[in-house]
């Protein structure tokens, strides 16, 4: 039972030692955050942007436009896909219902001509 008792003891020492630590670290940061946060922000101004370097090395590779040909190619696929998928299901594509509802808007018009 002795034992137990010394345990949480030495259980209760070093949560008490673990949190005096850290009240110790936020003081330390508290007190030279803003002499560091000057620092960085100096660093900062006399470095270049990393996303603006990382851009021009890119765009000066044709990297760019060779993603942007990649990307239309597996849109056109995608499209194409979709496309079949739909066909074969009996769903019609959008430009089958474009034409359809353009078939339908002039017998419209031919009708409302003949009435009138």
């Amino acid at each position: 039972m002795q034992a137990i008792f010394k345990l949480g003891d030495q259980a209760v020492q070093t949560s008490r030692t673990f949190y005096l630590a850290g009240l110790g670290v936020a003081a330390t940061v508290t007190s030279e955050y803003k002499k560091v946060f000057d620092q960085m922000v100096e660093k900062g101004k006399e470095s270049k942007d990393p996303a603006e370097a990382v851009a021009e090395k890119v765009n000066g590779q044709g990297v760019v436009s060779r993603i942007k040909g990649v990307g239309e190619q597996v849109s056109n696929r995608v499209q194409d896909s979709v496309s079949y998928t739909f066909s074969r299901v009996g769903i019609p594509t959008r430009q089958e219902i474009q034409d359809l509802t353009r078939s339908v808007e002039q017998l419209t018009e031919k009708v409302q001509a003949l009435q009138a």
